[in-house]
């Protein structure tokens, strides 16, 4: 009977229509766990590389505070020597001083005319 067919072909229609819509559906699920996947990969490997950043950060910072020490005793052993520098220049400036009043002492000693000492004297 054509009312029979009629069913039978709803039916297979139907039983057709399901069978896609399930196809559609695996596609979709399959596509969207792919895209999935691949976000986690991403998002993986941007923590990775923001961890090796840290690390690098990390490692910088300790090199700053070590330079930062260095500078520090570099600079009280620059202080130091700069210390040192000036005790020698006030050391020279004296020397320079006593050995400019000696040649000034030999100088008008040995003139003769302003020295009526005996000679024991000048060994003096």
């Amino acid at each position: 009977t054509l009312y029979g067919e009629m069913i039978t072909i709803f039916e297979s229609q139907q039983q057709e229509h399901m069978r896609n819509s399930s196809l559609i559906t695996e596609k979709v699920t399959s596509i969207a766990d792919s895209r999935l996947k691949q976000q986690q990969e991403l998002v993986d490997q941007r923590q990775s590389e923001m961890e090796a950043l840290r690390q690098n950060l990390f490692s910088i910072q300790e090199q700053i505070d070590e330079l930062e020490r260095d500078k520090g005793e570099i600079s009280q052993e620059l202080r130091q020597v700069e210390s040192e520098r000036e005790a020698i220049q006030e050391e020279l400036a004296s020397a320079e001083v006593i050995i400019l009043m000696s040649r000034f002492d030999d100088s008008a000693s040995f003139e003769g005319h302003s020295y009526q000492g005996s000679e024991d004297e000048l060994d003096d």
